[in-house]
């Protein structure tokens, strides 16, 4: 059954009294009252409550007074125009302020905080190197830089972004009092033979500095260095500097590292036979110059000759630990051979 109502406008009983009867589906409608048959107007009526409304609206709106009940009835109610975060920018350090609590509005176009349930957020962040969002609006930082993080409402293109700064505590300044100037107690070159070990020592100005300078090699494979104490020891012949450094200063001195077979002799390392005694003696030895060296060679062509640094003497003869021939090749590529010394 449904039921209907009687609208004619005129001279109807029904219309007049506004009674409501009912029909059954397929049954011919007609006006209860003959004479109202020709004018009659009949509306039917789904829900006696929503007509009510809609009566309720259209008076209201012909006097004048019912705005807010039409837009609700005729354009769904009010509308989301914006988003609204606070704070509005964040900033986070790492290890001192590590999270922010961002928390989100929706405002309809008179700026109203609108409060349907209905209404969900949904949390972006575009950096996550930077920080991490949770699902409602945590921020946590995980690095250092910058990053935007987006609260959209789920459904609609009606968005918010707030700015992220992550910075990494920083470190209080602490003004120590620095070594200014380093020096070697030992500061002439030295050499060593493989195996041996030399502690090395050091001077700091000003003594009352708050440094601890480190020790390094510039080759541990010929001379190694202990970095606290400053024991060298000597590993495989060849030359390397050991140095002591501090922020601001340094020192260093230079090490030669001879085969446990050499003999130093002052101006060289000889390498080759010796005698029974374990001095150089024979010949095929070779010298290797570690210090300028003038050789006289009067006795055989009435001239001197000197060598450097860098220049070896190959197929020496040596006799009573003194140089009597071999054959000079200079660090420039000359060669010379000497004899009769």
């Amino acid at each position: 059954m449904k039921k209907y109502k009687c609208m004619n406008i005129g001279n109807c009983d029904n219309a007049n009294n506004n009674v409501i009867f009912e029909i059954a589906e397929g049954e011919e409608l007609k006006c209860p009252n003959p004479k109202c048959q020709s004018e009659m107007i009949v509306e039917v009526k789904k829900s006696p409550i929503l007509m009510y409304i809609i009566i309720a609206a259209a008076v209201a709106l012909l006097c004048g007074g019912g705005f807010g009940v039409w837009k609700m009835i005729g354009d769904g109610g009010p509308k989301i125009d914006k988003v609204e975060l606070t704070p509005n920018q964040i900033a986070l350090v790492i290890d001192e302020t590590p999270k922010a609590q961002l928390n989100a509005k929706a405002l309809d176009e008179e700026g109203q905080v609108m409060t349907d349930e209905d209404i969900a957020f949904e949390w972006t962040i575009d950096n996550e190197s930077v920080a991490s969002i949770t699902a409602d609006g945590e921020v946590t930082a995980v690095g250092e830089g910058n990053a935007i993080v987006t609260v959209k409402i789920k459904g609609k293109e009606v968005f918010a972004t707030c700015p992220v700064e992550v910075k990494v505590k920083e470190t209080p300044v602490v003004n120590r009092v620095l070594i200014e100037e380093l020096s070697l107690v030992e500061s002439e070159n030295f050499t060593l033979k493989q195996g041996e070990s030399k502690k090395l020592q050091y001077k700091a100005t000003p003594e009352d500095n708050e440094e601890t300078p480190v020790w390094k090699s510039s080759d541990s494979t010929i001379v190694s260095v202990d970095a606290a104490t400053g024991e060298a020891k000597a590993l495989k012949d060849g030359k390397a500097k050991i140095s002591i450094e501090s922020q601001k200063a340094s020192a260093s001195v230079e090490v030669t590292v001879l085969k446990k077979d050499s003999i130093q002799l002052s101006w060289g390392r000889y390498d080759g036979p010796r005698n029974s005694s374990g001095n150089p003696d024979g010949f095929g030895g070779t010298i290797t110059v570690t210090k300028s060296y003038t050789i006289d060679l009067k006795k055989a062509s009435g001239e001197t000759v000197t060598v450097s640094p860098g220049d070896k003497i190959f197929s020496v003869k040596m006799e009573n630990g003194r140089l009597r021939q071999g054959e000079i090749h200079f660090a420039d590529g000359k060669r010379k051979y000497i004899s009769g010394l």
